[in-house]
This record gives C-alpha cells, structure tokens and sequence, in this order.
C-alpha cells in the first residue's frame, strides 16, 4: 500500500532525526484517516510497529492479540 510505505518511510526519517513532535503528528494524522476495519494484517502489522517507539505496551499487546503469539512484536523487525 503506497501510503502505508510513506507513511512507514517519514516515520523512520523522523526518528532517525529524533523529531519526535512530527512523529506524533504524522502518528495521529495517519491513525485518523487509515487506519480502519479495512486494513490487512500486514498493514496493521507495519503500523503496530511504526508506533512501537511511543507506545510499546500497547503495540504489544494489539500484537498479542491480533496474532496469538506469546513473543513481542520487537521480534518481527521493522517491516519494511
């Protein structure tokens, strides 16, 4: 999905530049307007763990419970 992979690519560069205002912002903008029943798990996968950094018990847990598995989410990597 072409905005999942722009949205995972500015994530990454605003981490990388430690700009974690416009990580937040490009978090919530993106929850609003893509994230919804219509998504596919590898899609909710790649977000899960684009939000890892800001919130990992929650992304864990969601990971637990969408994928019944007793690892963390951390163990998949970043998905690209």
């Amino acid at each position: 999905d072409y905005e999942m992979d722009i949205f995972i690519r500015n994530a990454q560069k605003y981490l990388d530049d430690r700009n974690i205002i416009e990580y937040v912002s490009l978090v919530i903008s993106f929850s609003r307007k893509n994230m919804n029943s219509k998504a596919t798990k590898r899609q909710i996968l790649r977000y899960l763990s684009s939000i890892y950094p800001i919130m990992p018990y929650l992304s864990d847990e969601i990971y637990k419970e969408l994928f019944n598995s007793r690892y963390s989410i951390i163990n998949e990597g970043w998905l690209d």
